[in-house]
């Protein structure tokens, strides 16, 4: 039988149907597609996610004990975040390096007023703060908001003794307790020309303030001229002369032995023997120079008449009271309260080091405390 290539090419009504159908279907596909876009599948977002790893990573530190903790379990109890220790703040479950974060933010003068405030606290998690909440205790005196947070600048006070401006010298008026600047102001003032008619025209001198000024006031003393021709002699101190070979011990000599030496009667030895009762004795026989109101020239004529023997009263920082340290010349109410909650929250004292941590003094006070500490 001959094969007719044609028959390859021969399909049936119903084969020729299904073929109609199938090629309706693909152009129907293809229209379709060219007229809807497919947006891009959106990125999945991670963010609450992630938030959620990272509170409960907090939570867990906060909660769970390190291994510098000496207290591996927790107990709620009543606390005041002003005075609760370390010890303390660990127990109730709040992790070691957030307790020491807490201690740091009271040492530097933070207070809590209020429960909220605990939540300044950076790391603590408000599932713990929520869980502390109830046992929070904050004293009615702390949660009183001051007038002001800053401290108060302490004005300094002078020695002031009787003087005239415009004969005065540079080193007397250093002596009073006025800067080395300003008395070279003063000094230059009158180097060009420049008089002091009346008491008021010391107010010339702009390095003068008026809580200077008004101490200083009462001892001005201007000779009653018109003019000032005569210049000015060089400073000399005054120099007494002492009949009798005189040493006076200077933490044990009594008002009457102080009087004993020239230049000293009862109104200077009152006054040393106050400065010195008040020190618990001088760390150096030139720190008696510093007596309110005593001259410079006075102290220059009597120091080789003195002696020296130990201080008779020293600081026992890790035992003093906060009434006893407050009423050291060198240190004020503010600056005793700060070295007390120092010691308080860290341990007593070990060395001068320790004492140095504490910002609130300045590195003269601490020079001038040095040797007045002991940390027994």
């Amino acid at each position: 039988m001959d094969y007719d290539w044609k028959d390859t090419f021969h399909y049936t009504q119903r084969e020729r149907r299904g073929i109609f159908i199938l090629a309706t279907i693909f152009v129907v596909l293809l229209f379709i597609r060219s007229y809807i876009q497919t947006e891009p599948p959106s990125p999945t977002d991670f963010s609450s996610f992630k938030k959620e790893i990272i509170e409960f990573e907090q939570q867990q530190i906060a909660i769970s004990p390190t291994s510098e903790d000496t207290i591996t379990t927790t107990q709620l109890f009543r606390f005041n975040p002003n005075t609760a220790t370390k010890k303390e703040l660990v127990q109730l479950g709040i992790a070691t390096k957030i307790a020491d974060r807490l201690i740091n933010y009271r040492n530097k003068g933070g207070t809590f007023r209020k429960k909220q405030d605990l939540q300044k606290i950076y790391g603590l998690p408000e599932v713990l703060f929520e869980k502390l909440a109830p046992y929070i205790v904050i004293p009615p005196n702390q949660s009183v908001r001051p007038k002001s947070t800053k401290p108060k600048k302490i004005k300094k006070v002078l020695r002031p003794f009787r003087f005239d401006p415009n004969f005065v010298s540079k080193q007397e008026l250093v002596a009073m307790g006025l800067s080395d600047k300003t008395a070279q102001q003063i000094v230059n003032y009158r180097n060009k020309g420049g008089k002091f008619y009346k008491k008021e025209d010391f107010k010339k001198i702009y390095a003068i303030n008026a809580y200077q000024y008004q101490q200083l006031e009462p001892f001005i003393l201007i000779k009653q001229t018109d003019k000032y021709t005569a210049k000015k002699p060089p400073f000399t101190p005054k120099t007494y002369k002492i009949t009798k070979s005189v040493k006076v011990d200077v933490n044990k000599a009594t008002l009457e032995d102080w009087q004993q030496l020239k230049g000293i009667g009862p109104f200077y030895a009152k006054k040393i023997v106050g400065f010195r009762e008040k020190l618990g004795g001088f760390a150096s026989i030139e720190q008696i120079g510093s007596t309110y109101n005593l001259p410079d020239s006075v102290y220059q004529n009597i120091r080789i008449h003195l002696i020296y023997s130990p201080i008779f009263r020293p600081l026992s920082i890790n035992k003093i009271s906060l009434d006893s340290l407050k009423k050291h010349p060198f240190i004020n109410s503010r600056q005793a309260q700060a070295l007390l909650n120092y010691r308080a929250n860290h341990g007593p004292f070990g060395n001068w080091e320790a004492v140095g941590k504490v910002k609130v003094l300045s590195t003269e006070q601490l020079a001038l405390l040095k040797p007045y500490l002991r940390y027994e």
